[in-house]
């Protein structure tokens, strides 16, 4: 399976330019999920997010910002088969 039957043509294209690189591109076809996964979580908690069904508001004390941090790690984790960086 070629990059070009599963990616859109503009990422595809901008992958062979150079212009970007997306990794693990020869094990995508095999894998139904990604290899390493970067969590913008300061975006999450001053923007709010939504997980699955659930809108989740920016949280309004550190214990809940810790709380949503571990959920935010638990659900990105279950979904690759590498390393999370927050």
């Amino acid at each position: 399976m070629h990059a070009s039957t599963l990616l859109p043509r503009d990422v595809v294209q901008a992958h062979e330019r150079g212009d970007i690189h997306y990794h693990d591109l020869d094990y995508s076809p095999f894998f139904p999920m990604f290899n390493c996964m970067l969590i913008d979580l300061k975006g999450m908690l001053t923007q709010g997010f939504k997980m699955g069904n659930a809108e989740i508001e920016p949280p309004k004390s550190i214990s809940t910002a810790t709380a949503v941090t571990a959920q935010i790690i638990a659900q990105v984790a279950s979904h690759i088969y590498g390393g999370t960086t927050i």
